[in-house]
């Protein structure tokens, strides 16, 4: 059996097709079964319920309707590989008027991956260079520590009494910087050891935020000129994500979901609509990364991504394996094509 394929907007397609009485018939048996495990009536033990009996409780036309997507849903592979479609997301079934003895028409709509016509993004790189990153000076050392002072400072005044009636509140003394302080912070044996600490702390955010921005600059050059229709359910994806995690966030800070949105006084239908672009901005991001990496056949190491799964699974007890197998190979996977980014910039 042949289907005719419809491309529709914002890559999404419909694929519509006429099954025989031959192609649907033989799902009758396994419908009627399926019935008879839902289905509790009087005089009869669930599961045993006579098929005349069935039929007229749940009736021939609803039975013959079950048949015919069970055989559409079966045979929906087969359609897939015709037309060399990758979905996304469930398929939407429609079956067209059913009659007993006729073949039935039906239609299929899902959403499908994008084809993108990206731009020479290795040329792009080109015109992203990486900026020197800025040295650690003495001053931002001492920065950090007067933090650090103020903040124990505070933390000592705390466990000191409460101020009794009338009593003044002075300013916190801070404690001075000397080996016994870097003690109290952590496994320094001495102050010029958290200072070199600090140093190299500074140093691996300054690099790391350079980073970033540098390649948060290609990526967004790339996707500037990225042609691609992005299917609704990849925004709502996306959606979803941003929400989910807004809402670990508000978690966190320990406030509820709903005294947040009354306190910025937006609805979550507000909220959707202002992270709209954003969010398919972020869907874009996902397919140019996925179709650069099988362009520049670039794949994380299998090495690697145990290592790291099982780093996390140790840390986070209770995790999901699954899910943090995804999440990894992900991540390492955009890691690799921003590497490659990075190195075509250099050249």
């Amino acid at each position: 059996m042949s289907t005719k394929l419809h491309v529709l907007p914002e890559s999404e397609v419909e694929i519509e097709g006429t099954l025989s009485v031959e192609d649907y018939s033989t799902e009758r048996a396994a419908v009627l079964h399926e019935l008879n495990k839902e289905i509790s009536l009087p005089g009869f033990r669930k599961g045993h319920v006579p098929e005349n009996i069935l039929v007229e409780r749940v009736g021939e036309i609803s039975i013959l309707s079950q048949m015919v997507d069970r055989a559409v849903r079966a045979r929906y592979p087969e359609f897939i590989m015709e037309h060399n479609l990758i979905p996304i997301g469930r398929p939407h079934i429609h079956i067209e008027k059913v009659e007993s003895g006729k073949p039935v028409d039906f239609k299929i709509h899902t959403a499908v991956f994008p084809t993108l016509s990206l731009p020479d993004y290795k040329a792009l790189a080109k015109d992203f260079k990486k900026t020197d990153v800025a040295a650690v000076e003495t001053k931002d050392i001492d920065a950090v520590l007067a933090d650090l002072q103020k903040m124990k400072a505070r933390n000592n005044e705390t466990e000191t009494e409460p101020l009794k009636e009338g009593e003044e509140k002075k300013e916190p003394v801070l404690p001075e910087l000397n080996d016994e302080f870097a003690q109290a912070l952590g496994p320094f044996p001495t102050i010029v050891a958290l200072r070199e600490k600090i140093g190299e702390n500074l140093k691996f955010e300054r690099e790391k935020e350079s980073k970033d921005k540098h390649r948060l600059l290609i990526l967004e050059a790339v996707i500037e000129k990225t042609k691609a229709e992005i299917p609704k359910i990849l925004i709502e994806s996306e959606l979803g994500i941003m929400f989910s995690e807004l809402r670990s966030s508000i978690s966190r800070a320990g406030l509820e979901w709903d005294e947040y949105l009354k306190k910025i006084n937006k609805t979550e239908d507000d909220m959707r609509k202002e992270w709209h672009d954003q969010a398919k901005k972020r869907a874009i991001a996902n397919l140019v990364l996925r179709e650069i990496g099988k362009l520049e056949n670039l794949a994380p190491d299998d090495e690697a991504i145990t290592t790291e799964v099982l780093r996390i699974l140790n840390d986070y007890q209770g995790a999901d394996p699954e899910r943090t197998r995804a999440y990894v190979e992900e991540v390492l996977f955009n890691d690799k094509v921003f590497t490659f980014l990075e190195k075509a910039s250099e050249k």
